[in-house]
């Protein structure tokens, strides 16, 4: 950075035409911390680890079931416009999901998410 300069020849103060910014990440930061907290304050997410599954990768239109076994995650399915179903059978969520009785399942559990890759179906988090 130059901050100035002496024309030797006239003994005057001449201005530097570029002058850096100090910090020039200061407004990124501003913008991700506030989007960091407003995502983080919203009611619509779904639990650490979960994934929502579906197959085909189609989302859900209004009125289409989503099974879902956390609070958070039937907020989220709700958000989307469909019908969350609480505590649907994890053991036939995944045939359901193939068969189309359901539009998506979103759930953190491992076992789970196998079975549904198994049969044809995608996850992605959330």
């Amino acid at each position: 950075m130059i901050r100035g300069m002496t024309d030797v020849k006239r003994r005057v103060m001449i201005h530097p035409f570029v002058v850096r910014n100090h910090k020039p990440l200061h407004g990124w930061f501003a913008m991700a911390l506030f989007l960091a907290e407003a995502l983080a304050s919203s009611d619509v997410t779904a639990a650490v680890g979960e994934q929502f599954c579906t197959d085909g990768g189609q989302n859900p239109q209004k009125g289409d079931s989503v099974a879902c076994y956390s609070d958070a995650g039937c907020r989220f399915a709700a958000s989307l416009g469909a019908e969350p179903v609480r505590n649907f059978s994890p053991s036939s969520a995944p045939f359901a999901l193939a068969r189309g009785k359901i539009t998506g399942i979103i759930t953190s559990s491992s076992g789970l998410i196998t079975q549904i890759k198994k049969v044809g179906g995608s996850c992605r988090r959330i």
